[in-house]
């Protein structure tokens, strides 16, 4: 996942030059949580809402651990498919 991180963040600033990014996170899902701490290591802001920070450091190890294993699971079953 990082490289495809650095990939799109690479292309943004290749197609747009360089901009002045800010995150705004309106909901709490881990997939759409998921880029924060690349964002935050490329020195882009990320908001959201207290509840949503809380939430991430209450919840989100246990929650991207079991997004990483359902994910494993559907390849594992399209694999098999194959």
């Amino acid at each position: 996942m990082k490289v495809i991180r650095s990939i799109a963040f690479s292309w943004i600033q290749s197609s747009f030059g360089k901009l002045q990014l800010t995150t705004i996170n309106t909901v709490w899902h881990q997939d759409n949580l998921g880029g924060n701490e690349y964002l935050i290591s490329q020195k882009i802001p990320v908001y959201g809402p207290t509840l949503t920070a809380n939430l991430i450091m209450d919840r989100g190890e246990e929650l991207k651990n079991m997004l990483l294993e359902h994910t494993w699971l559907i390849l594992e079953e399209c694999n098999k498919k194959q």
